[in-house]
């Protein structure tokens, strides 16, 4: 129940005997005294949105019989709105630095209204360059906002154009192009924002999207850098999962709202461990021996090394196989890979065993803890490893059909035994 669902909830209380007069009085002056979420959040959405809005249209104004303004003058106009954003910074910072909205606002307005002027500057002199060498510069001049403003929304805008910037130079290595080295630096660069946030307010819905971007630009971000990617290259990948799915053991606040990176490792496990299933990709493996080599091995040690550290700093908050089996998939795989070198069909085997596994463990904890989401999760583990062995065995259409009534039988039983599990609860 909100905050203002049971004040309303008071008079009846009171007239029911269960709070003396005294106490709901207490008790509202008490909720009265506080700083409403709602209001709070709902602020902040408003005052960023406002800043998307006032960014666009001073841009529409800017623009409108621009070819006909003189060169000079068009760079004045260029650089005043990102002028005149900064001294709105500058005033939100010494007489309303306490509201997150203004901050959030200002931030992300100003954010927006460097790239206007990079741009704008760019072609009224007509300067050339590429889209990587703007996102990096753009990066490099909002990195500086981020901070000064303690703005959570700029950190999203540059995480979003760091990884921009990496994925356009990882994906023109084709055409011999230099690894984006300097990704490295930019994604440092942001990390202290993230403790800070993690440390004072890492249980805000706020930091649950910084963890969420801060999660894909980490994950996405180490996989510019392969010249090659064969089987023993899905070890670091596999590892840097595992990892993610340890970060809320890893972390001195087991409330703090880090899910993303949980649900991120177990959808790359699960996706990964899916192809693996196949038969097809185990018979394959005969042109698949040679180990990681060359400068694959600095993302290859990387990424191991990040997930070992993980599990690591988990060691002694969590037993081996607790709750989940995601993160022991890092050291099951190279067992399964050797065993796939010389017995594939074992191999393929082994993993769909392992999936099944995977999802009747996540199903039972679902149950037990009346986890709607987590039990259907586990049951769509269990099917989709079923389904999958349809294309690949020769099952007849026959029962093929019985076996999707089965799986449909059993996600019914068990949303039906698990909601009847939380009205007995409620009701307890």
């Amino acid at each position: 129940m909100s905050d203002r669902g049971f004040l309303k909830a008071l008079p009846e209380l009171e007239a029911q005997g269960l709070l003396s007069a005294e106490q709901a009085e207490r008790i509202r002056a008490h909720y009265q005294s506080q700083p409403g979420t709602g209001t709070n959040r709902g602020m902040v959405l408003f005052s960023i949105l406002g800043g998307l809005l006032i960014g666009l249209g001073v841009v529409l104004l800017v623009a409108h019989n621009w070819d006909q303004l003189g060169r000079g003058l068009r760079t004045v106009l260029a650089l005043a709105p990102m002028a005149m954003t900064q001294g709105l910074c500058a005033w939100v910072l010494l007489k309303r630095s306490d509201s997150r909205g203004w901050r959030e606002g200002t931030a992300l307005g100003l954010a927006f209204m460097v790239a206007a002027a990079l741009s704008l500057i760019a072609q009224i002199h007509q300067i050339p360059g590429e889209l990587e060498g703007f996102l990096f510069t753009w990066a490099l001049l909002i990195i500086g906002v981020v901070y000064v403003m303690r703005s959570v929304a700029v950190a999203l805008v540059y995480l979003v154009a760091i990884t921009w910037y990496g994925g356009s130079l990882a994906f023109d290595r084709s055409t011999g192009e230099d690894p984006p080295w300097l990704f490295i630096p930019l994604l440092l660069a942001i990390a202290p924002f993230f403790f800070m946030q993690l440390r004072q307010h890492g249980r805000s819905a706020g930091f649950g999207w910084l963890a969420f971007f801060s999660a894909l630009a980490l994950g996405i971000g180490l996989q510019f850098y392969w010249e090659d990617f064969r089987l023993w290259h899905m070890l670091a990948p596999i590892a840097l999962a595992s990892g993610y799915t340890l970060v809320p053991w890893s972390i001195p606040d087991r409330e703090a709202r880090v899910g993303a990176f949980t649900w991120l490792g177990g959808a790359t496990i699960l996706g990964l461990l899916f192809a693996l299933s196949w038969l097809d990709f185990w018979t394959s493996m005969d042109d698949e021996r040679q180990f990681v080599s060359g400068g694959d091995l600095i993302p290859w040690i990387v990424q191991i090394g990040l997930g070992v550290t993980a599990y690591a700093l988990a060691w002694g908050k969590r037993r081996p196989f607790e709750r989940v089996l995601f993160p022991e998939v890092m050291w099951v795989l190279p067992v399964l890979l050797l065993i796939g070198l010389w017995m594939p069909g074992i191999a393929c085997l082994l993993v769909n065993l392992g999936l099944l596994a995977i999802g009747v463990v996540i199903t039972l904890h679902g149950s037990h803890d009346a986890a709607m989401g987590r039990l259907n999760l586990g049951l769509a583990v269990i099917a989709t490893t079923i389904a999958m062995r349809f294309f690949d065995l020769d099952l007849s259409f026959a029962l093929r059909g019985l076996l999707f009534i089965a799986l449909g039988i059993g996600f019914l039983v068990m949303n039906l035994r698990t909601l009847r599990a939380k009205r007995n609860k409620v009701h307890a």
